[in-house]
């Protein structure tokens, strides 16, 4: 099936979007789930950072799988498995045990304690750490591609249920996801739900831009409905995250052909970087603040931190490409050895890594 030119760019901007909006998510300082905001600063962040964003990661979920079930993966799964291997596990190996092994060094020889405590973990706990077995890994974010990776290896699956019963094959995979059914199978039960809700709007198959002229009330509803999240001290999130990609998706219609959404589309080739990167750069910004902080008000480096953060990232993603050519390009998931000067605009042919840059 062939990716609709428009459905294409708008998953480009989403996905740059939802990966600025997932180093928002990480920064800290933190406000527990459904704790009170008492300032104002606290009502603001926790708007961002207790609801809107928390639907970034289901959000990428469901385009993932849009993209995976449109191109008809599912039914050629040593080709699905092969592509997904270089654009996954080879970037989480890559991404987070060379993180374990930096922890490590800081709490062993530098006496910085960053990240979980690895010096007197067992063997379980190395384990979460570096492969993310029970818990999220030393490289937190990558719970993500950890989840990903399971939920690619039962797309065959998935996808001869919607083929033949989707409706009853959602039912099963709601009552799944919902009630936790799977276990430590997977750390994010709702991306079971989401996977499977785009592959049925791959397959059904839904025409993406129908909801678009609700774009302007789609985004009221939203705020609404994560504003409501805040100030009712709301901790379960399912519900707004199941509905998100009907309001974010027709919502982000807004920004089709204007300056902000060009400019996201074109930078949505560093997103993947941005988002494999971004936590030990934001821990190495939160240890130099905390010695500081009586300089630096907490608002004022909440608010630069993720500008500097993305900024720094995608100059060092110019200059690793422009040194390491096609090793920085294999560790990044793209395992086609094509040099590039910079990122040109493309298909979201992959909603996670911007892989096979041209």
């Amino acid at each position: 099936m062939k990716l609709n030119r428009e459905v294409s760019q708008r998953m480009n901007m989403l996905r740059f979007l939802m990966i600025v909006g997932v180093v928002v998510l990480h920064t800290p300082p933190f406000l527990a789930l459904g704790e009170q905001p008492v300032t104002l600063f606290d009502h603001f962040k926790s708007f961002f950072q207790g609801a809107v964003f928390r639907t970034t990661v289901p959000i990428l979920t469901f385009i993932s799988a849009y993209l995976v079930f449109t191109a008809g993966l599912d039914r050629e799964p040593l080709k699905l498995y092969k592509k997904k291997f270089y654009s996954l596990v080879v970037p989480f190996i890559f991404f987070n045990l060379g993180l374990l092994a930096i922890t490590w060094i800081c709490q062993r020889y530098l006496n910085i304690h960053i990240f979980r405590e690895l010096l007197h973990a067992d063997f379980m706990e190395w384990m979460d750490a570096a492969f993310g077995l029970r818990d999220s890994p030393v490289n937190y974010p990558l719970h993500f591609l950890r989840n990903l990776v399971v939920l690619v290896l039962v797309a065959p699956l998935l996808g001869m249920l919607l083929r033949r019963a989707p409706f009853a094959g959602f039912v099963i995979v709601f009552c799944i996801g919902h009630l936790n059914l799977d276990g430590p199978i997977l750390l994010r039960d709702n991306m079971l739900i989401m996977f499977y809700m785009g592959g049925m709007a791959a397959l059904l198959p839904v025409n993406m831009l129908a909801l678009d002229k609700y774009r302007v009330p789609a985004l009221i509803l939203f705020c609404l409905a994560c504003i409501a999240v805040i100030e009712l001290r709301v901790k379960d999130l399912n519900y707004l995250v199941y509905v998100s990609p009907f309001l974010v998706w027709p919502a982000a219609s807004l920004l089709t052909n204007t300056r902000v959404g060009i400019w996201m589309t074109r930078m949505s080739s560093y997103s993947f970087f941005i988002f494999l990167a971004h936590a030990p750069v934001l821990a190495a910004a939160w240890f130099v603040y905390k010695r500081y902080q009586a300089l630096v008000p907490a608002p004022l480096f909440w608010f630069v931190t993720p500008v500097l953060v993305v900024a720094f990232l995608v100059v060092t993603w110019k200059f690793l490409n422009a040194a390491l050519g096609p090793a920085f390009a294999f560790a990044t998931g793209c395992y086609k050895k094509k040099k590039q000067a910079r990122p040109a605009e493309q298909p979201a042919l992959d909603i996670v890594p911007a892989a096979n840059l041209k």
